[in-house]
């Protein structure tokens, strides 16, 4: 962006360098058993000291959480239905996903105030799904 950062070149505030996501699907005897893994590295974020000639950025700490589910398929006549109970961020990781820093002008004194918003804690839900 010309004018910006003094010229200089500067990353996207969606620039995670690293992502991992894994996946692993069984099923036995009408039963799914299904895990996920999701490994991220942080995301930038402005510093509350950046300007527009001179950008700060920091990178928030990493990301990571794992994800199970157990479920049944049952089969009548020609409807399959599956019911299953998953288990979210089942470490109960707290992972921020984003930070934004806000400055304030009020009169001649400024506030900064940071948002921080955090991913799922750990949680249990169901699922019922109907084919036919």
């Amino acid at each position: 962006v010309a004018g910006k950062n003094s010229n200089h070149y500067f990353s996207s505030l969606n620039n995670r360098p690293h992502r991992l996501k894994f996946s692993e699907i069984v099923s036995l005897y009408g039963f799914i058993a299904k895990i996920d893994y999701e490994f991220a590295s942080g995301n930038p974020y402005f510093n509350s000291t950046s300007q527009n000639y001179r950008f700060d950025f920091s990178t928030s700490p990493v990301f990571s959480q794992l994800d199970v589910e157990l479920g049944k398929q049952i089969k009548i006549g020609k409807c399959i239905s599956e019911i299953s109970v998953n288990i979210l961020n089942v470490l109960n990781t707290k992972n921020e996903t984003d930070r934004f820093n806000h400055i304030i002008l009020e009169n001649s004194n400024n506030e900064n105030v940071v948002r921080i918003i955090e991913g799922m804690p750990f949680t249990v839900g169901g699922r019922i799904a109907l084919k036919w």
